[in-house]
């Protein structure tokens, strides 16, 4: 996975909440249960609060697995160069302005705008630079977009 400095530290700030305030929280509770409840292994809130700790840990690893195989690329720094750091403006057919960044697979936030690579729009916008017109095609249909300016995160 390609990553920013910046984002292979958000990573491990997010893996080291996890591995500490998460997992002491859950594993409190499953104490507190173990203390209070005689037959703590027959309640739904325990067996409830076990899931939650292997939920937990799966995330732990896979974030742990994204931060030793993370490949750290400079920001894009080229002139109409798309990729991981890049911030894009565009406008769609209604003329509304959307800003996207582009960041890497595992760290796409849509709400947010964060965009992945692989991302039908930033796909489809690779090959465009600044002021040029792209299509997306997605299951709703096509859409036509302007690539109104491309800007690097500093």
């Amino acid at each position: 996975m390609q990553v920013t400095v910046k984002d292979l530290e958000l990573l491990k700030e997010d893996l080291k909440r996890l591995e500490t305030v998460g997992r002491k929280a859950i594993l409190a509770e499953l104490s507190h249960m173990r203390e209070e409840e005689p037959h703590f292994a027959e309640n739904g809130a325990y067996i409830h609060q076990l899931n939650l700790l292997h939920a937990l840990e799966v995330q732990i690893d896979s974030l742990h697995n994204s931060i030793m195989s993370a490949e750290i690329v400079e920001n894009a720094c080229c002139v109409n160069v798309v990729g991981v750091g890049t911030l894009l403006e565009v406008v769609d057919e209604d003329g509304e302005v959307i800003k996207l960044e582009v960041v890497s697979d595992g760290l796409s936030k849509p709400l947010e705008w964060k965009v992945s690579m692989s991302s039908p729009i930033v796909k489809a916008c690779l090959e465009t630079k600044e002021n040029g017109t792209f299509e997306v095609v997605t299951s709703m249909g096509v859409t036509v977009y302007k690539l109104q300016k491309i800007d690097y995160k500093r």
